[in-house]
């Protein structure tokens, strides 16, 4: 659990990972792709900033487009608006 933990960490705080905005319905989710371990991750969360999930999709592209995600910027980006 540890390992999990640093490894999102670790996504969360590496500024140039991109930032995404997910709608589902009325909420908002917002979700971090970065490269763990040279594989690609996707960290969700809520508008409150609860963690949803993390994992590494088999095509992160593919489950980005078909979600219907919004590129909102990088990760350093985001932090300074």
């Amino acid at each position: 659990m540890e390992d999990y933990n640093n490894l999102i960490t670790s996504l969360l705080k590496e500024s140039t990972n991109t930032v995404y905005l997910y709608r589902f319905g009325q909420e908002r989710y917002y979700a971090v792709r970065g490269l763990a371990l040279g594989v690609p991750w996707l960290v969700i969360f809520s508008r409150e900033g609860v963690m949803e999930t993390a994992f590494p999709p088999r095509d992160i592209d593919d489950y980005l487009q078909k979600g219907g995600f919004e590129e909102l910027g990088s990760v350093g980006e985001v932090l300074r608006r």
